[in-house]
């Protein structure tokens, strides 16, 4: 996954998307972006939000 693309499923993340809904835009499987996305930083992205 490009950058551009990391930053895109990061920000449907922040938006309320679940990794599942992630995935079935970016077409990625769920574990590919948990990892380009850690479970650590998808906290910090939906905790930063709230």
């Amino acid at each position: 996954m490009t950058p551009d693309v990391i930053g895109r499923a990061e920000r449907m993340l922040a938006n309320g998307a679940t990794l599942q809904q992630i995935a079935l835009v970016l077409e990625v499987s769920v574990k590919t972006l948990y990892r380009y996305i850690p479970a650590e930083r998808q906290r910090y992205i939906v905790n930063s939000v709230c």
